[in-house]
């Protein structure tokens, strides 16, 4: 474009020319669109498959692509904002995250930024090509630069010769529109569109529906699907494909190095990361059509469950009555009797006494069982007359439905579950993981930032719970597809070091019984106090502060922290931890726990002390409040692990939302042990169990209070509260949590 020197200057970002290539990556969808991955960009190693889903090409999503020059060993990085514009940086190594256009030139061509501007150095060699979500530091750049095995394991390669004679092949084609056309936002919209399809961060929709006739509730199976996708489409493409191809030969024209006309390409890159969390994104979405389901049928199932308490209340009652009034008929009976007994008789007969004894308990044991046999009968009849008035057809209905559609759910999210497991597995997401294999803070969550999110609400299915439990029992984070152990120490190589021991002492530890002493505890517990305190105090305080608005979304799920969840409910589960307290391996996964979460070492190693000194005490006081009313009242001692327990989750309050949801969650799954620990104590004591089950779930009612806050903190500028991916987020958290309850539900149940 020709300008006058005293006109506007030509934008900077868009006004330039050189080697064109526009980069999209793979991504996965439900199977069923009008897409797939075209011949050309076909993967050498193929992808994981799964039932009802597909893959395809998409523009890329927020984040930054890095190119290297091998002929010169020079770096070049682009931002990547939400619509898929790619931003060239001053630096590669000092690329700055942009969300959006900021742009304010006259001349201004969007279009334009749909492609890569390459140095003309690209056609003198091969130039390696990467995308990744969060931001290369120097460190990585240098050994992608230095190290040919990593750079071809991680980066696409778009070789010389390819400028002049592309042969459509090895992920790399020849710009035209036949080749957009196949990329899904460049698509011309039609019933199996992708954008149609499959929405951008939908808002909740209704999926039961009502019928004031038989079968009065039903549901489509069809629409127990992924409800829309994590990162937006880019619509001004739709169609766009010859647009974009004009821009491309206008700004792309030139010759290589023997004066052959170059043209156009197309690059497909990797991003395992954004399939993994789309797959995440994919269960959030069933989890928040069960939370959707209960809220839109809430007055049924309120009207149901207080059925149940009434019929509950009115068969005790009418049971008891019954049992009184005929135990008081035969004890009168017997006290009749027995007083036409003079003292004198008594004392002339020998062993009257003992007779008159005798037929009182004989008395009393008959009395007992008639009594019981007339409770089981007013049982039985009690509730009949109010039974009669009841629509069964309908309450059946309801339940029947509600039911079959949980089996739905559960069996479509097992094997989302079996899939997204394939993929944290599969070589290119721990290759992309491994960028972040480093001391740096800021490398350190950038590495959760890609596995936190990718691993989220796995615990809520067999597939995933017995593959996190795998992870959890191996104690080891030396491997790099330990993606459980490798998270908590932050990817952090002198972490990893410096921790061995502890997870040495955790392996050692496990499944032991017998209650641990508290030197051993000490010296077990000393590496929590080292690198990892280090790297975790800089990583919470970078937390502390909120996402900002120009976060992608998986930073922002980092905000949320949905690792405490899903890793909370594996590590403090009786079916992978064992059915006992105060074992060393328990309280150094506690202690660990609240290092992670911001609770200073002291406080941790404090409590855990406080629990071994006094823990049995607190919970055989806790068993005899529960069998004699008012001896809670007449106890005046209060054990220092009580105490100090309440301390540690009264620390919550003040603190910013995400430290203070920490600690409140992590207080929720320690009750849990000692609550699932009274369950085993009082079995055959179904007063103690009604109890202590009551006790617990009424902690339930605040999770929602818990959570909500440090979703809030994560996505309040990403999202709103009424969006699939918001509901679903805070709907598996406190899934999480219910796992506690059916867990200990289990035990009590053996």
């Amino acid at each position: 474009m020709t300008t006058s020197p005293l006109g506007p200057k030509p934008c900077s970002h868009c006004q330039i020319s050189g080697p064109a290539i526009l980069p999209v990556r793979y991504a996965v969808v439900p199977a069923g669109l009008s897409a797939s991955v075209p011949a050309w960009a076909k993967p050498d190693t193929p992808f994981p498959t799964g039932d009802g889903y597909d893959y395809l090409l998409r523009a890329l999503r927020q984040g930054f692509v890095y190119v290297y020059y091998e002929s010169n060993r020079q770096w070049e990085g682009w931002s990547v904002a939400e619509d898929g514009s790619l931003w060239k940086q001053p630096s590669a190594a000092y690329a700055r995250s942009q969300k959006k256009s900021d742009c304010t030139m006259p001349y201004h061509n969007p279009t334009n930024l749909e492609m890569l501007i390459l140095s003309p150095v690209a056609l003198k060699g091969n130039c390696w090509i990467a995308f990744t979500s969060a931001k290369w530091r120097t460190g990585t750049l240098e050994r992608y630069g230095s190290d040919a095995n990593a750079r071809k394991k991680r980066m696409q390669c778009v070789e010389y010769w390819q400028w002049t004679t592309p042969a459509n092949e090895q992920r790399v084609a020849q710009a035209s529109v036949e080749v957009l056309n196949e990329i899904a936002d460049y698509m011309t919209p039609g019933p199996a569109c992708p954008v149609l399809t499959l929405p951008y961060n939908p808002p909740v929709r209704r999926i039961s529906r009502t019928d004031s006739a038989s079968p009065w509730f039903y549901f489509d199976e069809g629409e127990v699907r992924a409800q829309g996708t994590l990162t937006s489409w880019s619509r001004r493409r739709c169609e766009q494909a010859q647009r974009t191809i004009d821009a491309m030969q206008k700004q792309g024209a030139g010759v290589n190095r023997y004066d052959k006309p170059i043209t156009q390409l197309v690059v497909a890159l990797d991003d395992a990361a954004g399939i993994a969390h789309e797959l995440a994104g994919f269960s959030d979405d069933m989890t928040a059509l069960h939370a959707g389901w209960l809220d839109e049928l809430s007055i049924e199932f309120m009207s149901v469950q207080s059925l149940a308490g009434a019929r509950n209340q009115i068969q005790q009652m009418e049971k008891a009555l019954a049992e009184k009034h005929t135990l008081d008929a035969f004890s009168s009976t017997a006290n009749y009797g027995m007083d036409k007994v003079s003292g004198g008789v008594i004392a002339m007969v020998p062993g009257a006494d003992t007779q008159r004894q005798s037929a009182l308990n004989d008395l009393l044991q008959r009395a007992q069982l008639s009594s019981e046999q007339a409770g089981d009968e007013a049982l039985a009849t009690s509730w009949a007359k109010y039974d009669a008035e009841l629509n069964h057809d309908k309450i059946n209905a309801f339940n029947a439905c509600y039911e079959q559609f949980c089996k739905v759910i559960a069996t479509r999210m097992e094997a989302l579950h079996g899939l997204r497991i394939d993929w944290l597995q599969s070589a290119p997401f721990i290759t992309c993981s491994q960028d972040f294999y480093s001391t740096s803070v800021e490398d350190n969550l950038s590495y959760r930032e890609i596995v936190d999110y990718a691993l989220a609400s796995l615990n809520l299915t067999d597939t995933g719970a017995q593959w996190l439990d795998s992870l959890i029992n191996q104690y080891s984070a030396k491997s790099e597809s330990n993606l459980v152990w490798r998270s908590l120490l932050l990817n952090n190589p002198d972490v990893i070091a410096d921790m061995t021991a502890y997870l040495e002492s955790l392996a050692k530890s496990h499944g032991k019984t017998e209650k641990a002493d508290e030197a051993s505890f000490l010296a077990a517990v000393a590496p929590l106090a080292g690198k990892l305190n280090e790297a975790y105090a800089g990583a919470n305080e970078a937390l502390e502060r909120p996402a900002t608005p120009s976060s992608s979304f998986s930073r922002m799920m980092l905000y949320c922290d949905r690792r405490l969840s899903t890793f909370g409910d594996r590590f403090f589960n009786i079916s992978r931890a064992g059915k006992f307290l105060d074992g060393l391996n328990e309280l150094l996964t506690k202690s660990l726990f609240q290092v992670v979460s911001g609770v200073s070492f002291d406080n941790a190693v404090q409590l855990s002390l406080g629990q071994l000194q006094d823990g049995d005490t607190f919970r055989s006081q806790l068993l005899e409040d529960m069998k004699y009313s008012g001896a809670a009242e007449r106890r005046k001692l209060r054990t220092r692990y009580q105490s100090d327990f309440d301390k540690f989750a009264q620390g919550a309050e003040g603190e910013s939302a995400l430290k203070g949801a920490r600690i409140k969650l992590l207080a929720l799954f320690f009750n849990g042990l000692e609550f699932k620990n009274q369950l085993q104590e009082s079995k055959g004591d179904s007063k103690s169990h009604a109890q202590i089950a009551s006790a617990f779930l009424g902690t339930l009612s605040t999770t929602t209070e818990i959570i909500e806050p440090a979703v809030k903190h994560g996505i309040q500028n990403g999202a709103g509260t009424t969006s699939v991916k918001f509901v679903g987020t805070g709907a598996g958290t406190t899934a999480a949590v219910i796992n506690l309850v059916l867990d200990a539900e289990d035990l009590y149940a053996e």
